[in-house]
């Protein structure tokens, strides 16, 4: 039985999708593993763990990520966080667009094999689109928590009267 063109298409997206999630998981693994990422020393399984678990955005953990990472840790444990949300294919192709590099054909058919659409036409826009919603919303977060912390110090700074 032979497979026709858009099985091979779809199979080698699938292989490259799994392939750029896996290297994701294991690089961040590595950089978890780091002593520089560390406060005290953690096993490799440990790393492997906690990075699996950020890139896929579940939040589970086996360490304390307060106490274990330091600030490069937390920061690399930021941006898993972040690469596993945004999707990986949405982050090559932002990587992409900030090198300001075309995206051939073969990376088109991709990212619409990703997104499971029915055209090549208008992809682009559509993670540019994904990345500045992201950017706007997490935006509007961070100035709302930042207003909650000058607050919350403005309180504590204030004397008591009685």
């Amino acid at each position: 039985m032979k497979k026709t063109g858009k099985q091979n298409i779809r199979w080698n997206t699938m292989k490259i999708l799994a392939v750029g999630f896996l290297s994701v998981i294991f690089l961040g693994a590595v950089l978890l593993w780091l002593p520089v990422s560390n406060e005290k020393s953690i096993s490799f399984l440990d790393a492997l763990f906690t990075s699996t678990s950020s890139v896929c955005v579940t939040g589970l953990v086996t360490i304390v990520p307060k106490y274990q990472f330091t600030i490069t840790g937390k920061v690399i444990l930021l941006i898993l966080i972040q690469i596993g949300g945004l999707g990986v294919i949405a982050c090559i192709t932002a990587f992409f667009m900030l090198l300001k590099r075309k995206i051939t054909v073969k990376e088109r058919v991709v990212i619409q094999e990703a997104y499971n659409m029915d055209s090549l036409g208008g992809l682009v826009g559509l993670v540019r689109k994904i990345l500045i919603g992201t950017v706007v919303v997490e935006g509007i977060g961070a100035v709302f928590y930042a207003i909650q912390f000058i607050l919350s110090l403005i309180h504590i700074s204030e004397p008591t009267r009685h």
